[in-house]
């Protein structure tokens, strides 16, 4: 498996071992750390093609500019932050009962960081430019289907990323 995130290293990364300790849950494929980087995944290395931080990539070895998620959406045409729950609001919004503002906030999110995915793996030269419109309509397909299913917040992300009104 390979892990995508943004910040993931400075956050997911931690906070997904963190629970799975507290959980008792076991990963040792996870924690497994190959003798050299071409003999296995390596979910700890920071450039590893195992776990892959966008923000770390286009931050570079210095780490002097990290973007944010919100606003390096945005300069790509991808929505930015649409929620009414930010990270450093999340505590408060689980106290007030606003679960599903919250699972709107982190879908929002992981949407966002699946489509820099894929502009960067374009632009890297891992898709063609028809494979690249291709696998957005795909995702355009997979919103709206979550959108049939009931989860009408991304209506709202959809919108903002193409324009386009739906409802279910």
């Amino acid at each position: 498996a390979q892990i995508v995130g943004w910040n993931s290293f400075g956050f997911d990364q931690t906070a997904l071992f963190q629970r799975a300790m507290i959980l008792g849950v076991t990963i040792p494929a996870y924690c497994e750390r190959p003798n050299k980087p071409w003999e296995g995944p390596d979910y700890f290395a920071k450039f590893s093609d195992a776990n892959i931080d966008l923000m770390l990539c286009l931050a570079g070895e210095g780490g002097g500019s990290k973007p944010r998620l919100g606003e390096f959406a945005a300069a790509c045409g991808i929505p930015g932050k649409i929620s009414e729950v930010h990270g450093s609001g999340v505590a408060e919004a689980y106290k007030a009962g606003k679960l599903a503002e919250i699972v709107a906030y982190n879908e929002f999110d992981t949407a966002s960081t699946y489509l820099l995915w894929l502009r960067m793996a374009w632009i890297g030269g891992h898709l063609t430019d028809a494979a690249y419109l291709e696998e957005q309509e795909q995702f355009k397909a997979l919103l709206r289907s979550r959108i049939d299913e009931g989860a009408k917040h991304f209506s709202q992300y959809l919108a903002a990323w193409t324009g386009e009104e739906y409802q279910a």
